[in-house]
């Protein structure tokens, strides 16, 4: 080898890191704060499957990068950013990176049709806890406030941590509408059975 290649070898090399961000742990303290996030949600207890719109407000340093968290198995997801139509964002499962994000607020809304493990969601059960990171979250503790609007089957009861504040039938289903109005760093949890 021809040492004199060994600079431009070593260039090369730092150029193709640089391209490609490193996949760090999310912090075990929130780098960001996580303010609202507005849920539209349909599930399909059947299948297994939700889907679901949210939108998510928050703020962030500008310096660190935004580590959004969302299980299961995805089979579709798209990500509209408010303010950047086209932000710098990995998703490496089960974590949306959001990076080079000027500091202050933010806005991103999130699509998805997404498998839950029947251990969360099945013909009979409904168990969205705090450690199953239905929606999309911070991963750190974080308290914030969520709406969600719920279409299930008309026969599930369903009970969370958040108040009810609508219940009406809906093309042949039920909707309900949940506002957790008190900051929670576990979010909305919601538990039920057919």
């Amino acid at each position: 080898m021809n040492l004199r290649n060994i600079p431009i070898i070593f260039l090369i090399c730092i150029f193709f890191a640089a391209r490609h961000p490193v996949q760090a742990q999310p912090a075990s303290e929130p780098v960001y704060n996580l303010d609202l996030v507005d849920i539209y949600a349909e599930l399909y207890p059947e299948k297994s499957e939700a889907w679901m719109i949210a939108d998510i407000y928050f703020s962030c340093n500008g310096s660190d990068p935004v580590a959004l968290r969302w299980d299961g198995n995805f089979t579709q997801l798209d990500l509209t950013f408010s303010d950047d139509p086209n932000p710098w964002y990995v998703r490496s499962a089960p974590y949306s990176w959001f990076y080079h994000l000027a500091s202050g607020p933010h806005r991103i809304k999130l699509t998805g049709r997404v498998q839950c493990p029947s251990s969360e969601l099945s013909t009979n059960l409904v168990n969205f806890g705090p450690s199953s990171f239905w929606y999309p979250r911070n991963n750190a503790s974080d308290p914030h406030q969520v709406m969600l609007n719920l279409v299930t089957p008309p026969d599930f009861s369903i009970q969370s941590n958040a108040s009810m504040v609508r219940d009406l039938p809906y093309n042949f289903k039920r909707m309900r509408t949940y506002e957790l109005s008190t900051p929670l760093a576990e979010g909305l949890t919601l538990t039920g059975k057919r």
